[in-house]
Formats: structure tokens, sequence, C-alpha cells
């Protein structure tokens, strides 16, 4: 039985660097003789080393302070709709103009979506919905919600426990290495 293909769509994927990367990293290590996984990093730099053996990393490069940074939007359609036939699932961390993109994509191509917030404030639910309603829209069509901490289900988030199937899974970086004074 071929085994399912998850498209992972971040930030940096840096893991010796980034907390999110690291967790991320870990997800892929411990579930890859289940699943295959592709990885898409968008990021200011291509130059930072990575320890992950991954069977792809497409890297779209980004620049700063560009309101009509369009380029990698058109870069990241063109990469999903000709490999959009070995994914089976995409897996979307934070909130970005990108997932606004990659959420039209997944329902035109009949794709399953994963969320996980990762930062209280921005990227939750309630934050989304307060914030942008037609973004929390798009968000709505998602299959699952993968919550890393107790506050985006709890408090103001509660929304998810009506309105998503969920998981907590605890973050797993080393909050020690991984902090805001590093």
């Amino acid at each position: 039985m071929k085994k399912k293909t998850i498209l992972v769509c971040l930030g940096g994927y840096h893991p010796e660097i980034h907390g999110g990367g690291k967790q991320q990293e870990l997800i892929i290590k411990n579930l890859s003789d289940k699943y295959n996984f592709n990885v898409i990093s968008f990021s200011t730099k291509f130059d930072s080393p990575f320890t992950l053996n991954l069977k792809k990393i497409f890297r779209i490069k980004i620049k700063k302070n560009n309101i009509l940074n369009i380029l990698p939007l058109i870069k990241l359609t063109i990469y999903f709709i000709f490999n959009q036939s070995e994914i089976d699932l995409i897996h979307l961390r934070g909130n970005s103009k990108k997932n606004i993109l990659l959420i039209l994509l997944s329902k035109f191509f009949n794709k399953k979506i994963i969320y996980t917030p990762t930062r209280y404030l921005e990227d939750d639910l309630y934050t989304i919905k307060k914030n942008n309603k037609f973004l929390y829209f798009l968000y709505k069509k998602i299959q699952f919600l993968h919550c890393i901490s107790p506050i985006f289900f709890s408090g103001k988030n509660k929304i998810i426990k009506k309105n998503f199937k969920y998981s907590y899974i605890p973050n797993i970086v080393d909050t020690n290495l991984f902090n805001f004074k590093k």
C-alpha cells in the first residue's frame, strides 16, 4: 500500500535555529515510517543548513517589507498544481498570505488540511475571527486543528471546541533553548 504524502507549509525551515522548525522536524521524524513528507519553506534566506534529510524541501525566497510579494505566491501555485496528484494532505503552520492560497487550492483539488496555530493573539482562530471574517471563513474549511498549547482551545478560543475537530499535542520545543531572549 502506497504511503500517503503530507505537504508541510511553513515559514523558515531551519530546525537548528527555529523552535517551530525543530518541532516540525520531530513530527516528520516520528511519522516518516507511515507517511511521506514534502516541505515548502518560505524564507528570506536560502543559505542556512538544515539537519533533516527529506525527499523534498521546496524553498521559496521572500523579500522583507515587500507588499506586492506576488512572485512567491505564483511559485507556490505552480508547485502545488504540478505536484497535487502526489499530495494527500496539507499541514499549515502559522498564518500568512500563503495559507489563503493553499486553502483555496486545497479545496479546488479536494485535499484535506491540518492547521497548527503557533502564536497566541496572532494566528489563533479567535484572533483571526476577530480581525478578518473572510480569513476565518476559509479556516473553517480545514479538517483538523493541531493545538500545541491549551491556550489555542480555551478561554476566548473556546470556539474551537464547537466548530472544529482538534487535538492537543503539547509543544515539544525545548523552551530553555528557544526562548524570547535567545
